[in-house]
This record gives C-alpha cells, sequence and structure tokens, in this order.
C-alpha cells in the first residue's frame, strides 16, 4: 500500500466529471510534463489499468482511466485509504458522492443536478432520526426567496437533498452563487462570507482579489494541517483586514441590478477583452520559462504540460503567488528582485 500512498501524491485537479444528456462520464487523469512519462507507466503498472497517452505538441503526458468500474473499485478506494489534504480532498468527495449517486440508481434530472452543483455551496447534513427537523429546514431555507426584490430576475432558492444510505446522513444543499448571496448571506458571518463577496461583486477578477481568495483557499484546505490555532487566527485576522481595504474599492459587478452572476461575469469579460489582452509571462527561480511571452492562456498551459483549457493562468496571473512552488505568472515582465 506504500505505492498507492505515493500516487495520491499526483491527484492534482483530475478528478472530471462530464455530462451528455441524461449520461454522465467519469474520469480520472493525471498529466505531466512529457519527460516525466516514466511515472505515469510506473503507476499504471502498479495499477493495471488505465493507459498512458503523449501529446507532443503540448509537451504533456497523461494517465487516465475512463471506465467507471475501475474508477469506482481501484481509484476510489486507493484515495479513501489515503485522503488528500488540500482543496482535492473536497473534490474527491465530490467526485465519490457523484459515483455513488450514479451506482445507486439510474439518474433523474435531480441527480444530474447534485452531481454538477457549484463549488460554492451552503449544506445541512445531519443524521436521518427526524424528518420533521429536515422538512422545517427545508421550509425555512425556500421561504427566503420571498426576501428578494420584486420583478427581480434571481431565481427562487432551491434546496436540493441527498441521502447517504451508508451513513444515514440527510444532506441539504443549496449550490447557486446567486441564492447563497442574494437570501443567505445576511443570515452568515464566516470567512467564506469573504470569499462569496469577492466573486458576486467581481472583485475576484481584479489581481488583489484574485490573491486574497486564494489565500482564503489555502486557509479554508488547510484546516486539516499542523498549524496552531494562534497562525490561524492571525492569519484570517489579515484576511478580513485586507478584505476591508478591497471591499472600500467600487465592485466591478453591480449586485444591486439583480441579475445572475454568469450574466455579470460575460459583461465583465466582454468589456475588458480588448484592453487586456491575455499576454502571459512565466517565471522561475532560474529565469523566464522558454517560449514567453505567450500569447494565450492556452499557448502558457500547454508550455507546461497543462490542458489548454485549465484555469491556472486566469487563477494565478498577476497575484504574486507560487503555482507549484516555482512558477510565477504575469501580464508584465518582471525583473529578478520582484520575483524573490
Amino acid at each position: 500500500m506504500g505505492f498507492c500512498n505515493y500516487s495520491t501524491n499526483y491527484a492534482e485537479g483530475n478528478f472530471l466529471i462530464s455530462i451528455d444528456r441524461q449520461y454522465v462520464r467519469f474520469r480520472f487523469k493525471i498529466s505531466l510534463h512529457i519527460d516525466d512519462v516514466e511515472v505515469l507507466n510506473t503507476i499504471k503498472s502498479n495499477l493495471n489499468v488505465g493507459t498512458v497517452t503523449l501529446e507532443s505538441s503540448r509537451n504533456r503526458c497523461s494517465y487516465i482511466i475512463q471506465n467507471y468500474e475501475e474508477i469506482k473499485n481501484v481509484i476510489c478506494p486507493i484515495f479513501n485509504a489515503f485522503p488528500l489534504h488540500t482543496s482535492k480532498r473536497l473534490d474527491f468527495e465530490n467526485f465519490s458522492q457523484a459515483i455513488f449517486i450514479k451506482d445507486n440508481k439510474k439518474l433523474s434530472n435531480t441527480d444530474i443536478s447534485k452531481i454538477t452543483g457549484s463549488a460554492l455551496y451552503f449544506q445541512v447534513a445531519q443524521k436521518n432520526t427526524s424528518q420533521e427537523s429536515l422538512n422545517a429546514i427545508t421550509t425555512f431555507l425556500t421561504g427566503l426567496s420571498n426576501n428578494v426584490l420584486q420583478n427581480s430576475k434571481i431565481l427562487p432558492l432551491n434546496v436540493i437533498n441527498t441521502m447517504n444510505v451508508r451513513t444515514d446522513v440527510v444532506s441539504l444543499v443549496v449550490n447557486s452563487v446567486d441564492s447563497l448571496y442574494y437570501y443567505l448571506l445576511p443570515l452568515l458571518d464566516t470567512s467564506k462570507i469573504v470569499a462569496l463577496l469577492l466573486k458576486i461583486k467581481g472583485y475576484y477578477y481584479l489581481p488583489e482579489g484574485k490573491t486574497l481568495f486564494l489565500d482564503i483557499s489555502d486557509i479554508l484546505n488547510k484546516r486539516y494541517s499542523t498549524n496552531t490555532t494562534k497562525k490561524i487566527s492571525e492569519i484570517i485576522d489579515n484576511i478580513f483586514k485586507r478584505s476591508q481595504i478591497i471591499f472600500e474599492k467600487d465592485p466591478p459587478f453591480d449586485v444591486k441590478s439583480n441579475i445572475p452572476h454568469s450574466d455579470n461575469v460575460r459583461k465583465f469579460s466582454i468589456q475588458n477583452r480588448a484592453d487586456n489582452p491575455k499576454v502571459v509571462y512565466i517565471y522561475t527561480n532560474k529565469g523566464m520559462v522558454e517560449g514567453s511571452p505567450f500569447v494565450s492562456y492556452s499557448s502558457a498551459h500547454k508550455a507546461l504540460g497543462l490542458n489548454p483549457s485549465s484555469n491556472t493562468c486566469n487563477r494565478y496571473i498577476d497575484t504574486g503567488r507560487l503555482y507549484k512552488n516555482n512558477f510565477i505568472f504575469s501580464s508584465k515582465p518582471i525583473d529578478s528582485a520582484s520575483r524573490d
């Protein structure tokens, strides 16, 4: 089992689900630079499932498992036995829950909705011992839709109900970013609210907002680590102070217009497309990566052996944050002193 523990170190961003009408396809994928293809061959040899593919034009190689039974019976048990300790732990939990939903019954429209839920969500989970209590919570949550302004385009709050028959736990989930902001936000007060505000008001799409969002992700995802309570408290205090400075600026999105978040994102993207061409400089501590500057995010991703449609550049560019403790992304040239 030592190899299984080792192999979980390569689980970066690779639990994938696609929907084709009512058919759900699952895929487990590990992508590395083409020079590391023997690592993937070793994993394939030990697990005895999947295939290794080469994409020379993208300097990338991938280990892929698309067979549902192999994912369920080989991959899921590994990550259950050797849990991840970053945001990928949450990714796997969602992936595993989708496997569980598919494995237990024919998929309905509600099941499809559960599987494709948003990354931001509100959840109440408890043992299935009091149906009256669960019904009361559901009624309270759906009743919050009555608080929205008249003639608003925001859809009513929808509560998704799921049950894990193995643990006898029922989960009530709200996964619409609009519902979280317009209906639930006034009732809550946690660090996750800052992340939600960064998203819903558009600050996330600014460099300083993106950096703060990454810091929030770090502190939330490292709740399983050995950080002391005092250190975590200091980090959270710093996050709130920085958030207040950012929130003093005019928000890129007008949430008072009561239009869906996706429409605001689309408008912002169109307005800034011409003003901000997607030129990408990538640096390491040794200097600029060969091929820089790249004329698009996709070409930058290819140079690093990533999927061209990856969100890596968008997530890290101009934040000053290291990707994989090695790469810095910038829209402008930066000198060595700024990188240190």
